[in-house]
This record gives structure tokens, C-alpha cells and sequence, in this order.
């Protein structure tokens, strides 16, 4: 949803972990943020 809604051209995605949250930035745009926050599942045993 992110990817179509968006005009600009170069988006930068930062990520530190596999469990860390996920931000989205357009290049050279201080104002636009989108956070992706990980969700751990465990399977039942």
C-alpha cells in the first residue's frame, strides 16, 4: 500500500535487527515517516 500510494521516486528503508522496527523515509524529506513495527508469532507445541 506504502509503494502505490506514493509519488516520489527514492524511498530509503533502515532496519538494525530481523526484530527491530522498520522505517520508511523519502530521500532528501524530513517530514515523512512510516514505522514498521515486527510482530514476534510462536507456534503452539
Amino acid at each position: 500500500d506504502l509503494l502505490g500510494n506514493l509519488e516520489d521516486e527514492r524511498l530509503v528503508f533502515e532496519m538494525s535487527g530481523p526484530l527491530s522496527p522498520g522505517v520508511f523515509k523519502i530521500e532528501g524529506d524530513d517530514s515523512f515517516l512510516h514505522l514498521i513495527m515486527p510482530i514476534r508469532v510462536q507456534a503452539e507445541q
